[in-house]
């Protein structure tokens, strides 16, 4: 559900300048027509290279609240092929607005903390027990979530959401929805070459935005999702029957509260009582509306939101839909792992899941003949394919990597590791290298493609 900022490359490669202009607060919102207001305007730097970004305020008379977008144009003036990322949590330092300013006036706000969710749906002053992590994100970390997506002239566009600032799901994929319509109305955004990418909860906002939506994205990429509602609800309510530790479960339900607070103000209550109003957001609900292809990325150590509907979603919208596992020898340790989509130590990360995710991308919006630039990690990378052969050693499901395997032997990516420990390769030559290296599959490089397309994991 829950707090990932994934694909996060500022510290490396970053650098963003912000206009002295001060944003102004505001203006309240009288009519349903849909406004942008540019607060600022600045370059973001990626490997040596300015784009232009411009961090605005977008409101309409149908939306409870303002909501800031970040939009960098790749090269384009209209019609762009964009990426759409869902930024759930980032707390806003440009706004002007003073709810926001409360919250980057509290200490420690630059390196986050703990806070009672008091400006969230159903608070009790005294009774409830949710708190949330707030982080104050610049500029330049918003875009950052998008950060490889540039050299191949994808242009981004961040929707904030300010999480901290309550508000309910249905409010977070209206104000998506909103948004992306604006833009492609606009005649900025070409919906032919748009994706939409989100990661937990930002995963439940990018999926759920996409349905019924009349501008469809051509793909879906999320990463560890919040997907059917009433599943997880039932997994909340049901979590000392798997936990034994008492103050385990007192730390779950402190950290889970918000979330269901957010769930039940549109939702009404608990599945059981209005099942209802939670049929649109389950699986079977999902799966006749979904539109776009979809790639869905899990960590079955994710203790957070379950594999399961990960795996459920794909298996009935298989004609759409792929998913890639990182897998485990073991279950969930659920006394003893930490909240988190995966685990420290090892799991599905963001240095693993970016040449994957954003070749999916790239195959629904660039143009066959175009070439791809892939950053990627090529320690962490490399390891992941030692994982998914040891899971095929235990026998579990490792279909999911054909295809991924497949969109990396491609002539025309090329890859270069941010790490510096090799210099550019092909992905042709990379896959090689790999079913060489790893599953003794010997092969000239200029057939290993088409011999992958036999190859049995």
């Amino acid at each position: 559900m829950f707090v990932v900022v994934p694909l996060t490359l500022t510290v490396l490669f970053t650098n963003c300048s912000k206009s002295s202009n001060t944003p102004s607060d505001p203006p309240v919102s009288t009519s349903s027509n849909n406004t942008i207001q540019w607060l600022q305007e600045s370059n973001y730097n990626f490997v040596g290279v300015d784009y232009p970004m411009k961090m605005g305020r977008f409101q309409s008379g149908d939306l409870s609240a303002p909501v800031y977008v970040q939009w960098v144009a790749n090269g384009c003036s209209s019609q762009c092929r964009t990426l759409v990322i869902v930024n759930p949590y980032g707390g806003i330092d440009w706004s002007g607005e003073a709810a926001d300013q409360k919250w980057l006036d509290r200490p420690n706000a630059a390196n986050g903390y703990i806070h009672a969710d008091d400006e969230g749906p159903g608070y009790i002053p005294g009774a409830s027990v949710g708190t949330l992590f707030y982080k104050k994100q610049t500029p330049a970390e918003g875009v950052g979530m998008g950060a490889v997506f540039l050299p191949n002239k994808v242009s981004l566009l961040v929707v904030s959401h300010r999480f901290y600032l309550g508000r309910n799901l249905k409010d977070y994929i209206q104000e998506f929805q909103r948004v992306v319509s604006f833009f492609v109305e606009q005649g900025t955004v070409d919906t032919n070459r748009m994706a939409f990418f989100g990661a937990s909860l930002g995963g439940f906002i990018s999926l759920h935005s996409a349905l019924d939506f009349k501008y469809p994205p051509k793909a879906l990429a999320l990463l560890t999702p919040l997907i059917d509602l009433k599943k997880q609800v039932q997994f909340i309510d049901g979590l000392s029957g798997f936990i034994s530790d008492p103050a385990v479960v007192a730390a779950y339900t402190e950290f889970f509260e918000p979330y269901l607070r957010r769930v039940f103000d549109f939702t009404g209550g608990r599945p059981a009582h209005v099942p209802a109003a939670y049929s649109p957001y389950t699986v079977e609900g999902i799966a006749p509306r979904l539109k776009s292809k979809a790639l869905i990325l899990h960590d079955t150590w994710d203790t957070l939101t379950p594999v399961s509907e990960a795996i459920s979603l794909q298996q009935q919208t298989s004609a759409l839909s792929e998913l890639l596992l990182y897998q485990h020898a073991t279950g969930i340790s659920w006394n003893t792992f930490e909240k988190d989509h995966s685990q420290k130590s090892e799991g599905l990360n963001q240095e693993n899941t970016w040449p994957f995710y954003s070749l999916f991308i790239y195959n629904h919006l660039l143009d066959p003949s175009e070439t791809i630039v892939l950053y990627y990690d090529y320690l962490k990378f490399s390891t992941y394919f030692l994982e998914v052969k040891a899971a095929a050693g235990r026998a579990q499901n490792i279909s999911g990597i054909k295809n991924r395997m497949l969109d990396l032997c491609s002539a025309r990516a090329r890859m270069i590791d941010y790490t510096g420990q090799i210099g550019e390769v092909s992905g042709r030559f990379y896959v090689q290298q790999i079913m060489k290296n790893i599953w003794g599959f010997s092969r000239p490089e200029i057939t290993i493609c088409d011999d992958l397309k036999t190859f049995t994991f």
